[in-house]
């Protein structure tokens, strides 16, 4: 009885071995990637040249240098750059009207500005002359910093 159950197993377990591999293979083959230019234009704004942006203003601790576009079909955006390299990978920027009191999360009434990306300048859109920018970290849920935009007016 034992050695019919072993043959068998044996049979099943190489048969099994001869038939996943391929179709495995091909249907890992088969799937696309998503590509960058299917995602919406929101998601995924263009980056002016650094030569299209006049640098105006560095915060030293929120680590971040603001500058405006001045060309490049982005004009009325601001540009951010981090200073040093990002200890969080996942920042997000909201513009708020004013400073928001301590407490976690982001207020209800924060305007999605954009993200910073690494060491490259990000576009982000201001609500507005006055306020600034809450830079948030999304993966810990914790604030990282606020920036002042009274100081690059």
């Amino acid at each position: 009885m034992i050695d019919k159950l072993r043959r068998r197993h044996r049979f099943m377990a190489f048969t099994i071995l001869l038939a996943v591999p391929a179709p495995l293979a091909l249907g890992l083959e088969g799937a696309a990637p998503p590509r960058m230019a299917e995602l919406p234009a929101s998601i995924q704004p263009s980056v002016p040249a650094a030569s299209q942006i006049e640098w105006l203003h560095i915060d030293g601790g929120a680590g971040i240098e603001i500058g405006r576009i001045t060309e490049g079909g982005a004009e009325g955006l601001l540009a951010l750059r981090p200073v040093s390299p990002l200890k969080r990978p996942d920042v997000l920027v909201y513009w708020l009207a004013e400073e928001p009191a301590d407490g976690d999360g982001v207020p209800d009434d924060a305007l999605f500005a954009g993200r910073l990306d690494g060491a490259r300048p990000s576009p982000a859109r201001v609500g507005g002359a006055d306020g600034g920018f809450l830079l948030f970290s999304l993966g810990h849920q914790e604030r990282v910093g606020w920036v002042d935009l009274g100081a690059v007016q």
